[in-house]
């Protein structure tokens, strides 16, 4: 008698289950898919609207830079060793003076960028020329430099003890042959030293008649006791630029409307035409934080958040990141340009004569960097 056949088992086959997920064969384990990279996006050696590169050109901080008398290069003072120097877009600095100007505290440089105000903790001020390795003394009691758009005079305020004894003088650059223009009184506070490229305007002076809440007048003061029209300005903490021929102005002010952040104005500041056509550029930054490349276009640094109230303490603005604009100032067109790579926010801005380079200063790490235009 043969023995019984062993049963065989039969299993069902493997269904997916109505309305679920499809079930894997039996021993085969489910596919799993590597995890997917995302690629952190390229910044761009030229700006293009978008990340660009930057390149540092100092090792450590960088103060006072100015684009050099050759428009191709940037002056800038170094704080540790006390000198001054000329930096190439590709980084080779070389010095302009041997000598030391340790602990200078305020460069204002001429408009040819060959001379310089260079101020002191103790008051002390000199004129230094970089072509002729001179110097000359300047009274301590001078302050609120600019320079005449040939460089061959500066104004200033002259801030004596009592208030009958403070003017706006003007003099040659070594402080000879100074003359008195306008008394300033118990006003010097409200005055801003500011000497147009067309030798029209010297100052201006917020003195004007207040117009309502943080609205008020302006008064520009020429070399020649011109009496120009006011300007209208809205809000408070007026910060003029001139356009390069000084026919144009654009200037920051802040107001409850603008949240007490900074606004950007565009106004005529020539003549008869002082200021005619003001109107509102729609952006919120400080008029130092942009660059004029020609009188119709101008480069400025904008921070990406603002805190409400920041126009009273710009310094909280320093911890946000800056994207850069080019504003054509002929149609009120704006353009995002550049992200500066690296989460930068920057002052300073410098435009080469070329137009090619902006250099500007890393407000975190205080160097010298630069970013390529074209």
């Amino acid at each position: 008698k043969k023995p019984a056949a062993a049963p065989v088992t039969i299993k069902p086959p493997i269904t997916a289950p109505t309305g679920g997920l499809p079930v894997a064969k039996e021993g085969v384990p489910t596919p799993t898919l590597p995890p997917t990279a995302v690629a952190l996006p390229k910044a761009a050696p030229t700006a293009q609207g978008g990340l660009t590169q930057t390149t540092a050109l100092t090792s450590g901080q960088a103060r006072f830079s100015t684009v050099s008398s050759d428009g191709k290069n940037a002056n800038y003072y170094d704080p540790n060793s006390g000198k001054f120097f000329r930096v190439t877009p590709n980084g080779q600095a070389t010095q302009l003076s041997s000598q030391t100007f340790a602990d200078a505290q305020k460069v204002t440089w001429s408009t040819q960028n060959d001379k310089a105000i260079i101020e002191y903790p103790d008051n002390s001020k000199i004129l230094y020329n970089f072509t002729t390795q001179k110097q000359a003394t300047l009274p301590k009691h001078w302050e609120d430099f600019s320079f005449s758009a040939q460089g061959d005079k500066i104004a200033a305020k002259s801030i004596g003890v009592s208030v009958e004894n403070r003017w706006l003088v003007i003099s040659n650059p070594d402080g000879s042959e100074a003359k008195t223009i306008e008394a300033l009184g118990k006003n010097a506070d409200k005055v801003k030293v500011s000497w147009s490229p067309d030798g029209g305007v010297i100052a201006f002076a917020a003195i004007g008649d207040a117009l309502g809440f943080a609205r008020k007048e302006i008064i520009p003061l020429g070399p020649n006791n011109e009496n120009y029209k006011p300007l209208v300005v809205e809000g408070m903490s007026f910060e003029p630029k001139w356009t390069p021929d000084g026919g144009k102005l654009i200037y920051s002010t802040f107001n409850a409307d603008s949240n007490y952040a900074p606004t950007l104005w565009f106004t005529e500041a020539q003549g008869d035409n002082m200021g005619a056509n003001r109107h509102k550029l729609n952006v919120n930054t400080w008029a130092d934080k942009c660059a004029f490349a020609d009188n119709d276009t101008v480069y400025c640094a904008v921070p990406d958040t603002l805190e409400k109230g920041v126009g009273f303490v710009p310094e909280l603005a320093k911890s946000s990141p800056d994207s850069l604009y080019k504003i054509d100032l002929k149609t009120n067109l704006k353009n995002m340009v550049a992200v500066p790579e690296g989460n930068l926010s920057i002052s300073n801005l410098i435009i080469s004569a070329d137009k090619s380079t902006l250099y500007f200063t890393d407000n975190l790490t205080g160097q010298l960097k630069q970013m390529k235009l074209k």
